[in-house]
């Protein structure tokens, strides 16, 4: 098994390459354009484009290409295929298969995704993928089955089996982006809530303990004390003989600072 040469390609490709560009021949390789349809994982609907039409491939999306050439293999010849560099470093990476089997005949489709940070643009037209032929030992009796031949068009199929929600490195970034975003929005209404709160609990507490207990003082004269607890009408003046009582202590307490009359002396010692 060995590879073609550029040499050998100009010479055999015409029959095996529509449309066959010599031009398009690099490197001991063929060089195949980008066709007009295209589907996206964010999408139910492929995208027909007219020529040199462009369109991009978000980031953390798959895609399907198909080239604009339809190739047809020898049964004695076996080719592999691959994305050019100048579109590989972008982030687009080839998930699909790596080889076209002997007796393949059709459009190849290319099942690619996005692992960059940017959307990639694609241009139809543009030189996109490229394919290498290697001559087998000898011809294959066992070729890709006809029946399955011809792929001209991206099916229905073919887009039903790339859709779903992609949790993507770039689609997780945009979330946590989102989650962040809300998060410091939160804090910023709740933190000026909590904050007035507890200034608010704290001036009640403060009020609360610094406040003396609440009291009333009664004026009365001596040996009217028990009754005048149920009652204020015997109130009397600073000038005569008083015993003070205060509301919140014991009510058998006096005030040091008042005296009380002597029952009169009867002569008994």
């Amino acid at each position: 098994m060995s590879f073609l040469s550029s040499e050998t390609l100009g010479q055999r490709l015409t029959d095996v390459v529509d449309p066959f560009r010599p031009d398009r021949i690099k490197h001991a390789a063929y060089e195949l354009s980008l066709g007009n349809e295209v589907a996206l994982s964010g999408s139910s609907v492929k995208k027909l484009l007219g020529p040199r039409s462009q369109i991009s491939i978000p980031p953390g999306q798959f895609a399907l290409l198909i080239t604009e050439e339809v190739v047809k293999i020898p049964n004695n010849l076996i080719a592999l295929i691959s994305i050019k560099f100048t579109i590989k470093k972008m982030g687009l990476v080839n998930v699909s298969g790596f080889h076209v089997d002997p007796g393949f005949e059709g459009r190849l489709k290319f099942s690619v995704y996005n692992a960059g940070t940017a959307g990639i643009p694609l241009t139809v037209g543009e030189p996109l993928f490229l394919i290498w032929f290697l001559r087998l030992d000898q011809t294959t009796q066992n070729p890709y089955p006809s029946d399955r031949n011809k792929w001209l068009n991206i099916s229905e199929t073919d887009i039903r089996e790339i859709q779903g929600r992609l949790a993507s490195p770039e689609a997780l970034r945009k979330d946590l982006d989102r989650v962040q975003i809300y998060g410091k929005i939160i804090l910023a209404i709740a933190t000026p809530l909590f904050v007035a709160a507890m200034i608010q609990s704290g001036i009640y507490f403060w009020n609360q303990f610094r406040q003396p207990p609440k009291s009333e003082v009664y004026i009365v004269r001596p040996g009217l004390e028990k009754s005048l607890l149920d009652s204020r009408d015997n109130a009397v003046t600073v000038a005569d003989s008083v015993v003070i009582y205060q509301s919140g202590t014991n009510s058998g307490s006096r005030d040091s600072s008042e005296t009380t009359p002597r029952e009169p002396n009867n002569g008994t010692q």
